[in-house]
């Protein structure tokens, strides 16, 4: 304790160093991480685990090659193994119900590249079960066929000139078996779903030099063209079966060069039905589960917009056979030199612009300490490498300078916003 009179008040500074003291006791700092959920992506893949409830993704492009393996449980985001399959996109899963594991296989770790692992993960942990099978490959797409026990590949891109593949293939839980080289045409980035009411896999479009719009099944030995109309051609799409309403579930693509879709079609079995046009927008490189328990199909992020910036999606969205309604925490997009603030009067983190897929941002977000909310689009120039601090007397945060690109020009301002 400090003598008495020598400017300091011992009643205030003893109990700020017991509290200090207990505080450093009872618990060693540590970070946490409060990120709400995935990061904006597409090229990642999703299963629904039927056993527990939760969808799983794993994987993707998020501006690099993403490595995580996250589960929603119907309201929020868990970040789950921190091991596992390296990092890569453009791989596919399927969730096998009968040994109540995820299967995947396949995908891109680096540019032009191609993986021939099969991984399982069982909710807790990722392990490797083969490395032959298949070709290494990716763009493919699977399926659980659960009358007959057996994960169904067909197609995807490999390294053998023409470099699309019209294999199918089955993995049954500890080998994968050739089981036809006819069927639908070679392709890449086409969608499979399996309609459990029939016993077939169903699988619509892809890509093989041109947008493909066929409609094919598969029954465990033989491919059927089922339709040749319906939906517009199109490649990396998304489709699930609908176990409650006995639908195959279809949403989004790319139907063109730069061009993509925001229709929602449904097949019953013989024919499609456009159901909708609204809900998402336009995207395509987003995966599609059904969730059983709760009866809803979901979506989750995807690609909407072209080269360069791609605009990448963080959104959550849920189909109840009627309507798409949107879940989840909305966040910033991934993006650097922005900008912080924190505003004691109303106890809030006030977030201002940066620099995220290729563009300057003009957003406004505060975060409460669990949750992000945008507050504004408008206001300052989009811009990034500002400034900003708070006036604890004036209850402001203050924001002055920061750069933007203008015709290939970087633009220096010195604004000051409030």
């Amino acid at each position: 304790m400090l003598p008495a009179g020598k400017g300091k008040n011992p009643l205030v500074f003893l109990p700020s160093v017991l509290l200090w003291a207990a505080t450093a006791s009872a618990a060693e700092p540590v970070w946490r991480n409060r990120t709400p959920g995935p990061s904006p992506r597409e090229w990642h893949a999703m299963a629904y685990d039927s056993a527990r409830g939760v969808t799983v993704l794993f994987g993707g492009w998020d501006g690099g090659y993403a490595g995580e393996t996250w589960e929603w449980d119907g309201s929020a985001w868990t970040l789950k193994a921190p091991e596992g399959p390296s990092p890569r996109y453009r791989h596919a899963m399927a969730y096998d119900s009968a040994r109540g594991v995820t299967v995947l296989f396949g995908g891109s770790g680096s540019p032009e590249s191609f993986n021939g692992e099969t991984w399982e993960w069982d909710g807790s942990t990722w392990t490797l079960r083969a490395t032959t099978g298949p070709s290494p490959r990716l763009d493919h797409a699977m399926a659980y066929d659960s009358a007959r026990r057996v994960t169904v590949l067909f197609g995807g891109r490999d390294a053998i000139y023409p470099m699309e593949n019209g294999e199918t293939w089955e993995w049954d839980g500890n080998t994968w078996k050739l089981r036809a080289t006819t069927g639908p045409r070679a392709r890449t980035a086409h969608a499979m779903a399996y309609d459990s009411a029939r016993g077939v896999t169903v699988l619509f479009g892809g890509f093989h030099a041109v947008y493909n719009g066929e409609t094919w099944e598969w029954n465990g030995s033989t491919w059927t063209l089922r339709a040749t109309t319906g939906p517009r051609a199109r490649r990396n799409h998304a489709m699930a079966y609908d176990t409650t309403r006995g639908m195959t579930v279809m949403f989004g693509g790319e139907v063109g060069s730069s061009s993509y879709s925001g229709e929602t079609w449904e097949w019953n079995g013989s024919d499609w039905t456009l159901r909708t046009t609204t809900g998402p927008s336009p995207r395509y490189n987003e995966p599609m589960v059904h969730d059983s328990a709760r009866g809803v199909t979901l979506v989750f992020a995807g690609a909407t917009g072209g080269y360069p910036s791609y605009n990448l999606s963080g959104e959550m969205w849920q189909w109840d056979g009627s309507t798409w309604t949107r879940r989840g925490t909305t966040a910033p997009q991934p993006r650097n030199w922005h900008a912080m603030a924190y505003d004691c009067a109303r106890s809030v983190t006030v977030l201002w612009g940066g620099y995220e897929h290729m563009a300057e941002d003009g957003e406004t977000w505060e975060w409460d300490g669990s949750t992000w909310e945008l507050r504004a689009t408008t206001g300052p120039h989009a811009l990034y490498d500002h400034s900003m601090a708070y006036d604890g007397a004036r209850a402001v945060a203050v924001l002055f300078g920061g750069r933007y690109w203008n015709a290939g020009q970087v633009i220096a301002v010195g604004d000051t916003w409030e």
